[in-house]
């Protein structure tokens, strides 16, 4: 619940995932990591839409109305192509997602599904600094070398639409 909390504040996400691997495994670190990671981005989501949703609507910033429009439209998908991106910060994503008229549920199952990668890659990273394994490593590597081919060719096909 610590890390839960220290998510929710801005603490970077992946360090627990990482941490929770040298730990607890990979997967008891992934399934403790993720639940940590969602349950802080959701409390983020919720006290950023009670404080700044008025006031962000309120503001005439027309990048900011069109990557809005972009996340109502679409706001599962949008959700998780940009948490697979392996470079960001979710806390800044999660208020602007606060801003938006996405709703809870649509919050929780994008931001479930588009954290669970780097989550996985990041606890197989923490496991494989524990027990010294280069099977793991390169395991999570991989992953992450898919997350970064997955973001550019999303982001590639979005510029084309």
């Amino acid at each position: 619940m610590g890390a839960a909390l220290l998510v929710a504040v801005g603490a970077p996400r992946l360090w627990f995932a990482g941490a929770a691997g040298v730990f607890f495994g990979t997967f008891g670190g992934f399934v403790i990591a993720q639940i940590s990671t969602v349950i802080g981005c959701l409390l983020n989501f919720a006290w950023g839409r009670w404080l700044a949703r008025d006031l962000l609507a309120r503001r005439n910033a027309p990048r900011l109305q069109r990557l809005l429009g972009a996340l109502e439209r679409a706001p599962i998908a949008t959700n998780v192509a940009i948490r697979l991106c392996p470079v960001g910060n979710a806390f800044a994503f999660n208020l602007l997602l606060a801003a938006s008229k996405i709703t809870p549920r649509d919050f929780l199952i994008g931001t479930f599904i588009g954290t669970l990668p780097e989550t996985l890659a990041l606890a197989l990273f923490g496991d494989s600094a524990h027990k010294g394994s280069v099977g793991l490593l390169l395991t999570g590597a991989a992953l992450m070398a898919i997350l970064t081919a997955a973001s550019i060719l999303i982001a590639r096909s979005t510029r084309r639409g």
